[in-house]
C-alpha cells in the first residue's frame, strides 16, 4: 500500500470518527492495523472497542452513567491516537521524506531516550565551551536533541518531564528555544497533547525569546488542528492562560505579526520591481551631480539648494516608503536575504530555529569583533537573515574582513546609540518586535528551506485564528475585532476580512463603516449581489 493510498484510508476514517460512525471506524481500524501487522495497535483498537461495547449496553440496559460523554470523547481521543501512530507506522519504511528519514536514522542507532539526551546536555552545558571543535561537538548534540524532540511520538509523561526540565535549567537560551522550535515541528506532524501543554509552559517562561516562540508555536499547531477538537486539558489550561493580562496583548501581536505575512510576496514584488530601482537610477543620477558640484556629502546635506534637489528627485519619497513599510512590521529583507539561503548552514532544520547567537563554530574567529556582538542587536532583521549576513562575511577573505571591521569598530559606538533611538526597548515593544522576528524566521524556512514541500505550511494563504473555535473567547473584543480585520483588508485578504467585519458586526451592530468595508470586500470577490445588499 502506498502513501496516497494509507492516507486516503485515513483521512476516511477521520471523516468517520468526526461524524460519530464508531462502528465502521473500528472496522476499518482494524482491518488497516492488521494488514500492517501492527498488532499490539490492533490490541489498542480492540480494548476501546470493549470499551465502547459496555457504554452501549448500559445504555441500553437505561443505567444512568454520568460519565458516559467523558468516555465517549476518551474513546475518540484514543482512536484518533492509535490511527496517528498506525499511519506513522506504515509510512516510516519506505517514505523518503526528511521527517521518516530522520525518525529511521534514530531507530537504527537506538537513540530514542528524551530524558537521556536532555541530561545529556544539561552536564555538558554546566562546562564552559572552549575552541571551535568544542563549539561543533555541541552543536552536533543540539542537531541530535531537535531531532529527537521533533520526531518523538507521542510524547510520554517522562518525555514530558524531561522537556519541562530542560526549559527550567541553566542552559543557554538558544537551546530551550531550539526545542521549543523542535516541539513546534512535530506538533505540526501529529497532534500531541502533550506537545501543547509544553509550549503553554514554555509561554510562562521569563526568558522572553523562549515565551514568544512557544506562542507563535501555540498558535499554528491550534490552527492546525481547527477543525479537530482539542484535548478538555489543553483547553483547561488555555482557559488559565487567560488570567495573564499579558496573555491578550501576546495574542493580538502574533496575531497580526502572522497575518502579515500573507502581503509579503507582493511586498516582496514591489521592493524588487519599483523601490529598489527607482532608488538606484536616482541615486546614480544625484551620485553624478556630486561628483560634478565637486562637494562631499555632508557638505551637499547642509546645502538647502540640495536638500531641496533631494525632494524632487523622489528619492527621499522612496527611502521614506521603504521606512513604513519596514516599521509597520512589513518583510522588506525577504527579497535579499532569500539569496543567501544556500549555505550549508541552512541544510540543517534545526539551524533555522536557533536564535542569533555568536557562540556558534561557523564565525569563532570573528566572535570577538565588536561588530559581531552589535549584529545581534540589529532592528528589523531576523536571526535568520543575521546568520546569513554572518556567513556571507565569512566567505570574505581574512584581510579584506579585517579591514572592514576595523572601519566599523570606530562607529559602533554611534550606531549602538542609533538603534537605542530608534528600537522600542519597552516591555511590549520588545516582545511585539521579538515575535516580528521569529514570525520572519519561521517564514523564510517554510519558504525558502531545500525541502520546504515536505511539511505543512502555515503561510500558504489560509492563516486566519478567527476561525480557531479554541480561541473564540479571545476574539469578542471590538477594538481588537476591527484592528484583525483592517490588517487582512488593508493585504487585500478580501474573504478572512469579510468574515472578522461580520463578526464584528454581530457583536458591536449595525455601523455604516462596516457595511461599506464589506461591501467593497464582496466587489473584490466577484459578490456584486452581496456587495449591493452591504
Amino acid at each position: 500500500m502506498n502513501k496516497k493510498e494509507i492516507l486516503q484510508i485515513s483521512n476516511s476514517i477521520k471523516q468517520q470518527l468526526n461524524s460519530g460512525m464508531l462502528y465502521d471506524a473500528f472496522m476499518a481500524m482494524r482491518q488497516l492495523s492488521e494488514q500492517a501487522m501492527t498488532f499490539g495497535i490492533t490490541e489498542k483498537i480492540k480494548q476501546c472497542e470493549q470499551t465502547y461495547a459496555y457504554m452501549l449496553r448500559y445504555m441500553a440496559q437505561g443505567s444512568e452513567d454520568p460519565s458516559r460523554a467523558d468516555v465517549y470523547r476518551s474513546i475518540i481521543q484514543q482512536l484518533r491516537q492509535l490511527l496517528d501512530l498506525l499511519v506513522r507506522s506504515m509510512l516510516t519504511p519506505e517514505t523518503p521524506t526528511l521527517y521518516y528519514n530522520v525518525l529511521r536514522t534514530l531507530s537504527l542507532r537506538g537513540e530514542d531516550n528524551v530524558a537521556r539526551e536532555v541530561q545529556t546536555y544539561i552536564n555538558l552545558s554546566e562546562m564552559p565551551a572552549g575552541d571551535a571543535g568544542e563549539l561543533r561537538h555541541r552543536e552536533t548534540l543540539q542537531r541530535r536533541l531537535f531531532d529527537l524532540l521533533w520526531v518523538q511520538f507521542p510524547f510520554s509523561v517522562a518525555d514530558e518531564a524531561s522537556v519541562r526540565l530542560l526549559l527550567v535549567s541553566d542552559v543557554p537560551s538558544e537551546v530551550k528555544c531550539l526545542a521549543v522550535g523542535a516541539i513546534t515541528m512535530g506538533l505540526l506532524e501529529f497532534y500531541d497533547s502533550r506537545r501543547f501543554t509544553l509550549l503553554i509552559d514554555a509561554y510562562q517562561s521569563p526568558d522572553s525569546q523562549v515565551s514568544v516562540r512557544a506562542l507563535v508555536g501555540l498558535l499554528i499547531g491550534l490552527f492546525r488542528y481547527r477543525n479537530r477538537r482539542i484535548d478538555a486539558e489543553v483547553l483547561t489550561r488555555l482557559d488559565l492562560l487567560r488570567d495573564n493580562p499579558q496573555w491578550s496583548k501576546d495574542l493580538t501581536a502574533a496575531f497580526g505579526e502572522l497575518a502579515r505575512t500573507r502581503d509579503t510576496e507582493r511586498l516582496t514584488r514591489q521592493i524588487n520591481e519599483e523601490v529598489l530601482p527607482d532608488l538606484m537610477k536616482r541615486g546614480r543620477d544625484l551620485a553624478d551631480r556630486f561628483r560634478d558640484s565637486g562637494l562631499s556629502p555632508e557638505d551637499a546635506m547642509e546645502n538647502p539648494e540640495w536638500e531641496e534637489l533631494l525632494e524632487q528627485s523622489g528619492l527621499n519619497d522612496k527611502i521614506r516608503r521603504f521606512s513604513e513599510i519596514q516599521e509597520s512590521g512589513g518583510d522588506v529583507y525577504m527579497a535579499t536575504f532569500s539569496q543567501l539561503k544556500q549555505f550549508p548552514f541552512f541544510n540543517e532544520i534545526a539551524n533555522w530555529f536557533v536564535p542569533f547567537t555568536i557562540r556558534r563554530s561557523e564565525f569563532a574567529d570573528m566572535a570577538d569583533s565588536p561588530v559581531v556582538a552589535l549584529m545581534g542587536r540589529a532592528p528589523y532583521m531576523c536571526d535568520s537573515d543575521k546568520y546569513s549576513m554572518m556567513l556571507s562575511i565569512g566567505m570574505m577573505p581574512e584581510s579584506q574582513r579585517n579591514a572592514m571591521f576595523g572601519q566599523l569598530s570606530q562607529q559602533v559606538e554611534q550606531v549602538r546609540e542609533a538603534m537605542e533611538h530608534t528600537t522600542d526597548t519597552t516591555g511590549d515593544g520588545s516582545r511585539r518586535s521579538q515575535i516580528n522576528s521569529y514570525v520572519l524566521d519561521l517564514y523564510r524556512f517554510f519558504k525558502l528551506f531545500r525541502r520546504k514541500g515536505e511539511f505543512f505550511n502555515p503561510f500558504d494563504g489560509t492563516f486566519n485564528l478567527i476561525r480557531v473555535s479554541a480561541l473564540a473567547s479571545d476574539f469578542t473584543d471590538p477594538e481588537v475585532l476591527r484592528a484583525m480585520a483592517e490588517v487582512y483588508f488593508k493585504i487585500g485578504a478580501w474573504s478572512d476580512a469579510l468574515y472578522i467585519f461580520g463578526k464584528l458586526a454581530e457583536i458591536d451592530g449595525p455601523q455604516a463603516d462596516v457595511y461599506q468595508k464589506c461591501g467593497y470586500c464582496c466587489e473584490r470577490q466577484g459578490k456584486w449581489n452581496e456587495a449591493l445588499d452591504f
